[in-house]
C-alpha cells in the first residue's frame, strides 16, 4: 500500500503552489516544480515497500577496499575545508561501507559516529574497521538514535534522495550541529545531463520503464531527456526525489539556513570513490563528453549541499 501525498499541490523546496505532472514511471507519477525544477514521485511508497526493496540490498563490504579508497575520503574532507588533528566529532549518516568514518579517524580528523539501517554493514564497520560508535537505525528517527549528542561535521552521501522526507532530515541534521559546524548532504543533481553518456548507469532501465508507461516513441523520449523534462536520479521506489541546486538554495533561504551549493562530475573521485576508470577508447570518449561537454551545461552528476551553523 502506498501513501497518497500532497506534494503535487506544492513544492517542498521552494514553496511553489502547484507542481506539474511531467511523466509516468511504472505505477508512479513524476511531478516537477515549474519554478525550481525539483521533482518528486507520487504516490510516495510506504515504509514496508521501501523496506522490502532494500532487503538484501547490501554494499560490497571489504576491509581491503575501504583501506584502498581511504585516501580519497581524506581528500573529500580536505576539499571541504575540514582540518585534520582538530578532534572533530563526525556523524556519518547512512554510512554504508564505513569508508568515510574510517578515513576520518585514520587520518586524525577526530572521532566518528556511524549510522546505518543495515545490521550487516553495522557489524562490518564495528568489527572490521574498528569504529567504536556504531548505531543501527533509520535516519528518520535521528533524535531518538543520537540522544543529546552534537557534531562538528555531518555527512550523508546519496542518502536524502531515498527518503520520504529529505528536507526534514536535513533540518534535523542542522539542529544537532555544534556552533560553527557543517552538515554536508550529497545527492544527485536533478538538472544534470552528464549521466546520459555512461553505459553503466541505470539509464536504459529507466528509459524503458518510462517509455512503457507513457507510450512515447524512442525519439520523443530521448528528446525529453535532452531537454531536461526527464529528471536525473529519480526512479521510485529507489530514488523518490530529484533535487536541483536552485531548489536547495530556495529551501535554505525560506528556512533561514546558510548553505553553499555546488556540483561536481561523476569522475571526481573524492565524491565518487566507487567510480572505475576504464582504458577502452569508448569509455574515454564517453568520459570526455560527460565531464567536458554535458556537465558544464547544467552541472555535474553530484549535487553538494553544505549547511553551516553559526554561533
Amino acid at each position: 500500500m502506498k501513501q497518497s501525498i500532497l506534494q503535487q499541490d506544492g513544492c517542498e523546496a521552494c514553496g511553489e503552489k502547484k507542481l506539474q505532472k511531467v511523466y509516468l514511471f511504472s505505477e508512479y507519477c513524476i511531478y516537477k516544480c515549474p519554478n525550481c525544477g525539483t521533482g518528486v514521485a507520487s504516490p510516495i511508497p510506504d515504509e514496508n515497500i521501501i523496506k522490502n526493496y532494500y532487503n538484501g540490498f547490501l554494499p560490497s563490504l571489504s576491509r581491503e577496499e575501504v583501506l584502498k579508497k581511504a585516501p580519497l575520503a581524506k581528500q573529500f574532507f580536505e576539499r571541504n575545508k575540514i582540518a585534520s588533528s582538530s578532534n572533530y566529532k563526525f556523524l556519518d549518516l547512512g554510512g554504508g561501507t564505513g569508508l568515510f568514518s574510517y578515513a576520518f579517524e585514520h587520518y586524525s580528523f577526530g572521532t566518528s559516529t556511524y549510522v546505518d539501517r543495515d545490521p550487516k554493514s553495522c557489524e562490518f564497520v564495528k568489527n572490521e574497521l574498528e569504529i567504536n560508535k556504531v548505531l543501527m537505525g533509520d535516519v528518520n528517527n535521528l533524535f531518538h538514535i543520537l540522544g543529546q549528542d552534537r557534531y562538528d561535521v555531518i555527512y550523508s552521501r546519496h542518502l536524502i534522495e531515498h527518503l520520504i522526507d529529505p528536507f526534514g532530515a536535513i533540518e534535523k541534521s542542522i539542529q544537532i550541529l555544534q556552533p560553527n559546524g557543517i552538515a554536508i548532504h550529497q545527492c544527485p543533481n536533478g538538472n544534470s545531463l552528464e549521466y546520459l553518456i555512461y553505459k553503466n548507469s541505470n539509464l536504459w532501465d529507466r528509459f524503458n520503464k518510462i517509455r512503457q508507461s507513457t507510450g512515447l516513441s524512442r525519439i520523443q523520449l530521448f528528446w525529453q531527456f535532452l531537454t531536461g523534462d526527464i529528471l536525473h536520479g529519480i526512479d521510485p521506489p529507489r530514488h523518490l526525489w530529484a533535487i536541483t541546486p536552485k531548489g536547495m538554495h530556495l529551501w535554505a533561504k525560506r528556512n533561514n539556513y546558510l548553505v553553499e551549493v555546488y556540483t561536481t562530475h561523476i569522475g571526481d573521485l573524492p565524491f565518487s570513490p566507487e567510480f572505475k576508470n576504464q582504458k577502452s577508447p569508448g569509455f574515454r570518449i564517453a568520459k570526455f563528453i560527460g565531464q567536458k561537454i554535458l556537465a558544464p551545461i547544467r552541472g555535474g552528476t553530484h549535487l553538494i549541499n553544505i549547511f553551516k551553523k553559526l554561533k
